[in-house]
């Protein structure tokens, strides 16, 4: 089951095995979250890495709206029915590893080669005189999506930004969709990735995307 994530408060040692993690409710989480909206300290609230039956999860007991569903979705992991159903039910998806997460410290691990070297993408930045990032991102946000790209480096972010003066067609639109992989093959950043070493408490890295 794919970890989920309300809101991180760090009091105290991190977490290194199962039995250090009490299993509360998610229910019951969103219900003290709904208590921040009520009391004025935030306007609004979300989730992420939550699949449709954990939404549904939620929305049965909700009285404040999802405001954003965060999680994977790009040209190599699209997660279609996912977008779809966020949409549908007015809640926002922030997508996050846009570019592959190509600095990611797992990447080797990932199945999938680079996003940004997909000869299709690059096929296309051609064509649009932009780089792979402009044109991943941009299919980002024609999806619609909210993209997060990450960079460290001043220029790369600055670079990110210029987007909004050139627009995909139609079919170049279906070219990037036609890159979906089935399953988890495209998955950078799934959330059984191992994080500083560990995948869901299992203590086994050895697995990427397919535990």
């Amino acid at each position: 089951m794919a970890s989920h994530h309300l809101c991180l408060l760090i009091l105290s040692q991190e977490a290194t095995s199962a039995d250090q993690v009490e299993k509360i409710p998610i229910e019951d989480t969103w219900a003290a979250m709904e208590k921040l909206v009520d009391e004025g300290l935030v306007k609004n609230i979300g989730v992420s890495n939550f699949e449709i039956e954990d939404i549904k999860k939620i929305q049965a007991v909700a009285t404040k709206p999802i405001a954003v569903n965060q999680f994977e979705s790009q040209p190599y992991y699209q997660r279609r029915e996912l977008v779809k159903y966020c949409h549908d039910n007015g809640i926002v998806v922030i997508a996050h590893t846009s570019l592959g997460s190509p600095s990611n410290v797992m990447s080797s691990h990932a199945e999938s080669p680079p996003l940004m070297q997909d000869p299709v993408i690059g096929e296309i930045a051609a064509e649009m005189n932009k780089s792979p990032a402009h044109v991943l991102l941009r299919w980002g946000i024609q999806r619609p999506t909210v993209v997060i790209p990450k960079s460290v480096t001043a220029s790369r972010i600055a670079s990110n930004a210029d987007i909004f003066d050139f627009e995909l067609s139609a079919d170049q639109m279906a070219a990037i969709e036609a890159l979906d992989k089935p399953g988890l093959t495209g998955c950078f950043n799934h959330p059984k990735t191992p994080w500083l070493g560990r995948g869901e408490f299992t203590g086994d890295t050895s697995d990427y995307c397919n535990n």
